[in-house]
């Protein structure tokens, strides 16, 4: 059985045509090289070289064994390279997913396609329940969401930033030229909401800064993307609860007012995480990972 030795060997002496040199260029000795490409030969059953005491010269079989041997040894380099790329995650396959109104996402996206522009980055927007579904089944490697605020053990949850709450108003309403709006004068105010099958812990969230001040707020409309509350709103439906996202454009119609309780704004604020199963083994996950808390901590300076 030919191995990759000999057929490194066997380059070195037909590129070179001169066994002493050829032996230089691979820091052995001469009489061990002649040997090596013999029982070469005795392998391929044809003689690969003509020697004389001029010269050495390749026959037709040896300039045929140089090609392949050359495509061999570049494939194999080519396949060490890939394999080294992918165990420290710059080659690969990343299933991601993100809530709508992912404020670091645009970031973090350029970021990590400048660090790994080999990856093959496959994107699904998703719900923060949806997301734990797919993280949990393995379809998804990471995940951008708010806290589930249901058990989830298989999964790490890391906080990449806070986000403060924010009323989100039509702009026609009547306190759309107040600069602070006390929540407790929203308590007979329509409400959009998300759906709490889709998102528990930010859906209960809600419910629990509107019972700070006093009331349950009266939903009639849901709607399980962000940018579809704010649309809601704008059309005059109710007014919501929103994550401030300074990256994102407010949609025409719809004033973010910062919110108080009881004369406070303490607490009044959401979670954005990334999501993972550790147990799973992803060099480009984790490369994401280190990329995320990177843009987070520039974001944070």
């Amino acid at each position: 059985m030919i191995d990759l030795r000999q057929l490194r060997q066997f380059v070195a002496v037909a590129e070179e045509l001169h066994f002493r040199r050829a032996a230089e260029r691979l820091h052995m000795a001469q009489p061990p090289l002649s040997t090596a490409i013999r029982r070469l030969e005795e392998e391929v059953g044809a003689p690969l070289l003509a020697r004389s005491s001029r010269q050495v010269a390749l026959t037709a079989a040896g300039a045929v064994l140089l090609e392949e041997a050359r495509r061999v040894l570049a494939t194999l380099e080519t396949g060490i390279a890939r394999t080294r790329l992918a165990a420290s995650g710059r080659v690969g396959t990343l299933d991601l997913t993100f809530l709508s109104n992912c404020a670091v996402l645009p970031a973090v996206l350029r970021a990590y396609r400048s660090a790994c522009p080999e990856v093959d980055l496959r994107l699904f927007e998703a719900s923060t329940a949806d997301q734990i579904d797919r993280l949990v089944d393995g379809t998804a490697d990471v995940g951008l969401l708010r806290p589930p605020g249901t058990a989830a053990p298989e999964l790490a949850f890391e906080r990449v930033l806070r986000q403060e709450m924010r009323l989100a108003l039509p702009a026609d309403h009547p306190l759309a030229g107040a600069g602070t709006v006390a929540l407790e004068d929203m308590a007979e105010a329509d409400w959009v909401a998300t759906p709490r099958d889709k998102g528990v812990g930010f859906h209960d969230g809600v419910l629990d800064i509107c019972r700070r001040a006093g009331f349950t707020p009266r939903i009639v409309q849901r709607a399980r993307q962000m940018h579809t509350v704010k649309a809601l709103v704008a059309s005059g439906i109710g007014v919501a609860f929103v994550p401030e996202n300074g990256l994102e454009q407010v949609p025409p119609g719809v004033l973010l007012k910062p919110v108080t309780v009881a004369g406070s704004e303490d607490g009044l604020a959401v979670d954005l995480l990334m999501a993972w199963n550790p147990r799973r083994e992803s060099p480009a996950r984790d490369r994401f990972l280190a990329v995320v808390r990177q843009v987070a901590k520039s974001a944070g300076e």
